[in-house]
């Protein structure tokens, strides 16, 4: 205890600090009602009183510790206050809650930003009007809203604008480990969503601008000057990337481009952070130190170096609000501020605590911020940076022994070294956030690092900051300085082009487990702390390193004693389409269909289906089976094929469906998938009997001339598994017509659960065939803007009639069916009082026992027989 509070008391910012952050990650998972929120409050004071109290009497030791623990709770409460939704009942939040046709008066609050499609911007809602009413009512708060095209130049930032718009509260696939978009608005504070169809249906108010609302908006009329500025001087590709990277606007960067800084392990730098801000500040401090030396007084009397790194500080200020002030921004101007005070007051520094103020001071305006990746990723990096400053001071102040190497070189060798030590402790130190955050590390990420960051920070970045200043004398020159740093992002591109390229430069993998990361990082600390003592430590430490690095890169797989427990049933949440996944009790894992709505842009292959994988700890899948080729049932299969490596693919039959379809099975065919039709009656798991193709349409077809009608088109392998003596019937899409084909056939399609044919169409699921079938659970694979039509009303009906519980994902997000003996326990991932800014976590919908099926069958008897 008293080493501990002897700890504390020498590091009392950085314990301050860590306990802060402590109480913060920590205080969602206590979700605390009014009342203890309330009683917290009173304790925090309680708290000071004793602090108080215990340095008056002169208890210093037990001063520090009460004041850690004080740390703790303020964190806690801090963030359970910041993570309430609006209360007042006026704000926009409270105004919408289904998504409503609306008129919104309000201010136009952000540079707008295009994608090549759509432009998005926010608004400052000050009124809103409904169709009901003929009055606009006052509200308040950010709406994002996005236009079909581009955004009309002659609406800018400050501007008082009439919208026309559907509203809606923002959704996000209520799936593990998928990008929750509705967290990401309201950690900004955005609380809705609207689209417009078209420019025409914006319109603006003329009304007298004050200075300070003027001013208030200035920065963002100056980004949306520059970025148009941009936009004439240089190309698509370039200038989506110098937006970039001088005023934080990544929209413009195509996908494709994005993709190849992600496998180089270079895409931080498109993101303006502190290696942004230090080659500003770095220029601003020599020129303003050059101008000031010219003056001879000022060197007698004043502190020349103090006084320029001091002016530096308004420049790099301003730029951060023309870079959109995201959170690495704040935190490089947060710690110049922090270095440049404890320059001016010549005490003694150290980079710890300067990174510990910068952190608290952040995290106290805004808590949330803990929980982002921008957060998470820059701290990670700086830290361990600043953990090796020692040995890159040894490296680059180490005297130059007698050498037949010129001067130079060896200078630049030094620098190259360092650089090279900094990007690789900057990859480990961040290496498994990037793992939690997206399931992807690059290990080409060093290399790349030395020779695309001198292209940008050092030729591209600094001609076009100097360019910004220029244009209001000489556009020529403006664009000239532009053009020529364009050619440094053409260079880096095809560098980042070639490191991504290799097979080996990215790794997908599962999401690592919170203990393995705090080990991870527990002995990476102790490895660079204790590199300068004996051998014998250091190997130590540098293979339990090396062992956790392994764990990490390759999971340790679940015995097979554990794995028989979980056996498993997931209906995933894709929006409309359909993705199910199997885990047997044998441990074998098999994939039916996986595809999203035909109509969005979302990858539902990498963004849904493999993160929820990963988040399992499954690496690999034995079989993927596709019930029929509609894109809304297999769209999402070509990044699980590249990634999962599937021995099998079950199809319908060969030469079917469209070109994509065609084209994705050829790239199956090329990884070594093997690629089957089943017939009727096949086992489809080789040595198993729990998972048999029930029927298929695509070999049995009553159509002579096979023509490719409706019905045909829709039908496809009818799959049935069986999971710890429970089993689970797949009918794909098909319709009344397909399902009177099969009860014709007098196959027994008797199971628990039945994924609604059609996903719940009105032409599907047939009285006759739910009865034949007749199942104690039904779900319905569906998005939550097909609410009025899947499922349909009439099968809602019948599931009722017949005492099925019938359970939707558009509703429930990911449906989980847990098999343990004669329970089988269903799941589902909600947020704690459909609060946007908690997580999604796993709750029990309900336990279904084995006197389930006969109970609720005995009901539905009586029932008939009664009428």
């Amino acid at each position: 205890m008293k080493q501990l509070t002897s700890l504390i008391a020498r590091h009392l910012l950085l314990s301050i600090t860590i306990g802060f952050i402590a109480g913060i990650a920590f205080g969602p998972s206590l979700k605390l009602k009014e009342t203890s929120q309330t009683v917290l409050f009173y304790s925090l004071l309680l708290f000071l009183i004793l602090i108080l109290l215990l340095h008056l009497f002169r208890y210093s030791k037990t001063v520090y510790f009460t004041l850690f623990l004080f740390s703790v709770a303020l964190g806690i409460l801090h963030i359970t206050l910041q993570m309430q939704i609006p209360a007042a009942p006026s704000h926009i939040y409270n105004r919408i809650v289904e998504k409503t046709e609306v008129v919104v008066v309000g201010t136009m609050s952000t540079m707008a930003t295009f994608n090549g499609k759509t432009s998005t911007t926010i608004i400052k809602s000050q009124f809103v009007g409904f169709k009901e009413s003929n009055k606009l009512l006052p509200t308040s708060g950010k709406i994002a809203i996005r236009l079909q095209g581009k955004w009309p130049k002659k609406f800018k930032p400050g501007d008082t604008l009439v919208i026309r718009t559907k509203l809606k509260r923002p959704d996000s696939y209520a799936s593990p480990g998928s990008f929750d978009y509705a967290r990401y608005l309201a950690e900004k504070n955005i609380w809705i969503s609207g689209f417009i169809p078209s420019p025409l249906l914006i319109g603006q108010l003329h009304t007298p601008l004050t200075f300070s609302h003027k001013l208030r908006y200035l920065h963002e009329r100056v980004r949306t000057h520059i970025g148009n500025i941009i936009d004439r001087a240089l190309p698509g590709q370039q200038s989506g990337l110098y937006r970039a990277i001088l005023l934080g606007d990544r929209t413009a960067v195509s996908q494709e481009t994005l993709e190849f800084f992600k496998g180089s392990g270079t895409l931080h730098i498109l993101a303006i952070s502190g290696i942004h801000m230090t080659v500003l500040g770095t220029l601003l401090y020599f020129q303003f130190y050059w101008l000031l030396s010219r003056s001879e007084k000022l060197l007698l009397y004043f502190p020349v170096p103090k006084l320029a790194a001091f002016l530096y500080i308004p420049p790099l200020l301003g730029y951060g609000l023309l870079a959109g002030m995201n959170n690495p921004v704040i935190r490089a101007i947060l710690m110049s501020s922090i270095v440049v005070l404890a320059l001016c007051s010549d005490r003694k520094k150290s980079p710890a605590p300067l990174l510990a103020c910068a952190a608290l001071v952040m995290l106290l305006f805004s808590p949330v911020q803990l929980f982002t990746a921008s957060f998470q990723l820059s701290f990670a990096a700086i830290t361990g940076i600043i953990f090796i400053l020692p040995i890159l001071q040894n490296i680059l102040s180490r005297k130059t022994t007698e050498s037949r190497q010129p001067q130079w070189f060896i200078l630049c060798l030094r620098w190259l070294v360092a650089g090279l030590l900094v990007s690789i402790v900057a990859t480990l130190a961040t290496a498994p956030f990037s793992l939690l955050l997206f399931n992807r590390i690059s290990l080409v990420g060093p290399l790349a690092n030395i020779v695309v960051e001198p292209l940008v920070c050092l030729w591209a970045l600094p001609l076009g900051l100097f360019s910004i200043p220029v244009s209001s004398i000489s556009p020529t020159l403006s664009t000239w300085l532009l053009q020529i740093g364009g050619l440094g992002i053409d260079a880096a591109l095809i560098v980042v082009k070639f490191f991504s390229g290799f097979s080996f430069s990215t790794w997908w993998l599962p999401t690592p487990p919170v203990w393995l990361i705090a080990t991870y990082y527990l002995i990476l600390t102790w490895t660079i702390l204790y590199i300068n003592r004996t051998v014998k430590i250091l190997v130590t430490l540098v293979t339990l390193i090396i062992l956790c690095t392994f764990v990490l890169l390759y999971p340790i797989q679940k015995s097979a004693i554990f794995r028989q427990q979980l056996a498993r049933l997931s209906f995933l949440d894709v929006g409309q389409g359909t993705a199910t996944l199997l885990e047997f009790e044998s441990g074998r894992r098999v994939l039916i269909d996986g595809g999203g709505s035909s109509f969005g842009n979302v990858k539902v292959g990498e963004r849904v289906i493999a993160p929820y994988l990963w988040s399992k700890g499954i690496r690999k899948l034995d079989t993927i089976i596709i019930t029929h080729p509609d894109a809304d049932h297999y769209n999402g299969l070509r990044f699980i094929v590249q990634h999962f490596s599937p021995s099998k693919i079950y199809i319908r039959k060969k030469d079917d469906g469209d070109e994509n379809f065609k084209e994705f099975l050829l790239g199956a065919a090329q990884s070594d998938v093997e690629i089957n039709v089943p017939t009727m009656g096949e086992q489809l798991l080789d040595g198993e009997k729990s998972l048999e193709c029930l029927f298929n349409f695509g070999i049995t077809s009553e159509e002579k001339n096979e023509q490719k009608s409706r019905n045909m088109k829709n039908s496809g392998l009818i799959i049935r598994a069986c999971i710890d003596k429970k089993c689970a019937i797949f009918p794909g899409d098909i319709e009344l017509s397909a399902e009177r084909r099969l009860l014709k056939e007098n196959i027994d399609l008797k199971s628990d659960i039945l994924l609604a044919a059609h996903h719940g169409s009105k032409t599907s699921n047939s009285a006759e065939f739910l009865d034949r079938v007749d199942p104690v659970t039904i779900v319905v694979s569906a998005g939550s803007s097909s609410s009025n039509h899947f499922p349909h009303q009439t099968l809602i009906n019948k599931a009722e009639n017949r005492h099925i519980k019938l359970f939707n994902t558009a509703d429930l997000g990911t449906i989980e069916l847990l098999f343990r003996e004669d329970t089988t326990t269903i799941f589902h991932y909600a947020k704690f009082n459909n609060n946007p800014l908690y997580p999604f976590e796993k709750t029990v919908l309900e336990q279904v026992g084995s006197s389930t099926r006969s109970s609720s069958k005995k009901k539905y008897r009586a029932a008939t027989i009664l009428q």
